[in-house]
């Protein structure tokens, strides 16, 4: 994360236990920055938890100032919408969908953030 903004790389199908950490993360940041923006490559992930939007939508309105906007790039149609309901059940939250890797990065790049983070490959561990 840089001052302005935190990326978020997640693959597979996107469970709600997710959301604590994000949230837990996005309280942390925004006691140091006061607002930011988040950036969700969601690249490979194949499906996002309905639990998981609740969560985030919930946090976002107890929390109306802390962040400035939503930026968020996946292949997957089902993923779209659902993060793209985030922003219409959070009012004033404005969240932009990409398709295109290369307009994601280079938001990435003007934030100050890592460009094309891939997650390491699973192998079917459990733990």
């Amino acid at each position: 994360w840089s001052r302005e903004a935190v990326r978020y790389t997640y693959s597979g199908n996107v469970e709600p236990s997710c959301g604590g950490l994000i949230t837990q993360r996005l309280d942390a940041m925004t006691r140091k920055s006061g607002s930011i923006t988040v950036l969700l490559e969601f690249w490979d992930a194949s499906g996002l938890d309905p639990q998981l939007r609740v969560n985030l939508v919930e946090w976002s309105k107890q929390h109306p100032s802390a962040l400035v906007s939503i930026h968020a790039i996946t292949r997957s149609k089902i993923v779209a919408l659902s993060l793209s309901t985030w922003g219409l059940m959070a009012p004033g939250l404005t969240v932009t969908m990409y398709s295109n890797r290369s307009e994601f990065d280079m938001l990435c790049k003007k934030l100050g953030l890592p460009i094309n983070v891939r997650m390491p490959a699973f192998t079917g561990a459990r733990i």
